[in-house]
């Protein structure tokens, strides 16, 4: 098969005499890896002749395969757009779109779908209904679960795979790095990735063995989500070049969307999908993968930026594209920095109000080691959960002293764990403003973030819990004939100096109230980032 120059084929398929069906103008659109000519009805989408090592379509016969491979996958998600693959021939010195002689070059034929209700431009413009998300986050779960988890051996690959990614992000990338790319912000991802990667193996394993890594999308980015008024939720250009980048966790599917939202300068929207996500699907570990998984997205989007950056001669296109490249680095930074710092989550509540309960449920699921007051108390004294409580409140092993000494512990605790690197779960009534005030010092000396749960339940729920422990006894020795004292002197949380303070309802189970937490959690990070973009406007 004789030779030709894709360029030539490209400037004959900006010809609207090409088609052979009316076309009264055609757009192109040039992404790293493909050409793709609008033409009003129809979308042809032609693979570039590249080979980058994560993908080659340096033949005919591999553009043709991947081709079809395309439309095959992108039907799982799509109804009535993807028509087929469409072989384009070459004859006595011109071409055509499935005509006579040797088939030269392939295109995906597609419903050329309206640019105006994509999701991309639906965020800027006022019509973005509250329903859109919801209808695209059931869309997806619906198809996650359909999809089901990939087999052991795909499913064990997914970490390696994972690690060989972001290697490959880096390596692409390290190039531009110095010329477009600041080189100090680059160390700091790709260090936090690895590291990252290095002590948390156990954490991805366990994904993969509760079947959380599936056959997904790839590609989720707002760019290719439409909500037409007509039809359900279409989603096009899942990946399909590489299995193995689309055989991956739910939550780096979903990810990638988020982060896309937020380079799109609408975090909130990627907040609600996450929340919407965690109320649907019972995966409450999802917002502890989140921030990395973020960073990763955010990673392949400047490493492709980069590699447009090769095929771009024009210097207005030139320098957008450096200037996305820049923008998606420094959205890296922001989530290598968030997930590679450790947290304190501090419990605090009344006795009884469910808190150490789900402080456990939240140890569990983030992973993080649970220090309990009441634990540090009965060590620090000899005591048993079993002897007789103090004859009155604020007595014995809850004297003023012994409990200045316990608190004194507890801080000394959770400064040895996060100077070690790990989040950690706080748990105790914290009643008064001076044991909050050394744990936001700890945080503020370290430059970590700290996040107050007030556990809460209603009056009758927590007497009840109270009696209980009567029959029952617990690390914690509080009484109910102690409870009226104790709220006269407990003081309320909040006020100036709180980073984050959240309230949680413990008449939910446990993991309910986890999941309530993570969420909450997310919206308090995304409200720091809309506050740092209003900022950045200003400016």
């Amino acid at each position: 098969m004789k030779s030709y120059r894709q360029e030539d084929l490209y400037r004959v398929m900006a010809d609207p005499s090409f088609y052979p069906h009316p076309v009264h103008q055609v757009q192109i659109r040039e992404t790293h890896i493909s050409t793709v000519f609008l033409t009003g009805d129809w979308v042809y989408k032609v693979k570039k002749a590249v080979d980058f090592g994560f993908l080659d379509f340096s033949t005919a016969e591999k553009r043709r395969r991947f081709c079809h491979r395309e439309c095959d996958l992108n039907r799982r998600l799509t109804t009535n757009v993807y028509d087929g693959v469409i072989p384009i021939t070459h004859r006595n010195g011109s071409f055509r779109l499935d005509g006579p002689g040797p088939a030269v070059e392939y295109a995906v034929r597609m419903r050329q779908l309206p640019e105006s209700h994509s999701l991309q431009q639906r965020l800027h413009g006022t019509d973005l209904s509250s329903d859109v998300m919801l209808k695209l986050v059931s869309r997806l779960t619906t198809f996650y679960t359909r999809q089901g988890a990939c087999n052991p051996i795909q499913s064990m690959a997914a970490f390696k795979n994972l690690r060989s990614a972001c290697e490959n992000n880096f390596h692409q990338t390290l190039p531009f790095v110095g010329p477009f790319l600041d080189k100090h912000v680059f160390a700091i991802v790709r260090s936090a990735t690895r590291s990252f990667l290095n002590r948390r193996s156990t954490l991805f394993e366990n994904r993969a063995k509760d079947g959380w890594i599936r056959d997904g999308h790839g590609d989720l980015r707002a760019c290719h989500i439409y909500a037409l008024p007509q039809d359900d939720i279409q989603i096009i250009d899942c990946i399909e070049f590489d299995d193995r980048l689309r055989r991956i966790d739910v939550v780096s599917d979903l990810a990638f969307l988020s982060m896309d939202l937020d380079f799109e300068d609408s975090p909130h929207l990627g907040s609600q999908l996450m929340d919407l996500y965690s109320r649907l699907t019972p995966d409450p570990g999802a917002f502890l993968m989140l921030p990395f998984y973020k960073c990763y997205r955010a990673m392949v989007r400047c490493k492709v930026s980069c590699l447009l950056l090769q095929t771009t001669s024009n210097a207005r296109q030139r320098q957008g594209v450096i200037d996305d490249a820049r923008r998606y680095l420094t959205l890296a930074y922001r989530y290598a920095i968030s997930f590679s710092r450790p947290k304190i989550w501090a419990f605090s509540g009344m006795p009884a109000s469910g808190k150490s309960t789900v402080a456990r449920a939240m140890a569990r699921t983030i992973e993080a080691p649970h220090l309990r007051s009441d634990a540090i108390r009965h060590t620090l004294f000899r005591s048993q959960p079993s002897d007789p409580p103090a004859p009155s409140f604020n007595a014995g092993i809850y004297g003023q002293i012994p409990k200045r000494l316990t608190y004194g512990k507890l801080l000394d605790q959770t400064k040895a764990t996060v100077d070690g690197g790990r989040s950690v779960i706080v748990d105790a009534t914290f009643s008064r403003p001076e044991y909050r005030r050394e744990l936001k010092r700890l945080a503020r000396d370290r430059h970590i973030r700290l996040t107050f749960v007030e556990c809460r339940a209603p009056l009758k729920v927590i007497k009840s819990r109270l009696r209980e422990r009567e029959q029952h006894p617990s690390l914690s020795q509080a009484r109910l004939q102690d409870f009226e004292s104790f709220r006269q002197c407990f003081v309320p949380l909040g006020g100036a100096g709180m980073t984050a303070h959240i309230v949680v309802d413990t008449t939910c189970l446990p993991d309910e109230c986890v999941r309530r937490i993570l969420a909450e959690d997310q919206r308090v990070s995304t409200a720091c980032m809309i506050s740092s973009l209003e900022q950045r406007a200003l400016n």
